[in-house]
């Protein structure tokens, strides 16, 4: 190989290897374009997380809201079901004085 064409192939590789940087490189408006979308992004999902928090939160009071309606509701539901023994025990102490009335009511009238 001579020297000139040693020249040319340096020219050539240099040229080429020119061309590769800077066709491969993006642009500064096109790096800048990119760090907004990406910053979008994380704000995106920045605020995706702390709604995601929130509603964890608001989930837990309703939950433990919940459990306390639903203790609540036990406890009436029992106290109901006293009521309603008391109240038959009462209905028959009731009748239980009623037939005493009505067989004293005949033992007076058969007399």
């Amino acid at each position: 190989m001579n020297k000139a064409s040693g020249k040319l192939v340096l020219v050539i590789v240099s040229l080429g290897l020119f061309g590769l940087v800077f066709s491969g490189c993006a642009s500064n408006k096109q790096l800048q374009a990119l760090e907004k979308r990406i910053n979008h992004i994380e704000n995106t999902a920045d605020n995706a997380l702390q709604q995601a928090e929130s509603t964890q939160v608001e989930s837990q009071q309703y939950a433990q809201e919940a459990a306390d309606s639903s203790a609540q509701a036990e406890q009436s539901a029992i106290r109901a079901e006293q009521a309603a023994r008391s109240a038959s025990q009462s209905a028959d102490r009731a009748e239980q004085m009623a037939d005493q009335c009505e067989q004293a009511l005949e033992k007076m009238t058969a007399k």
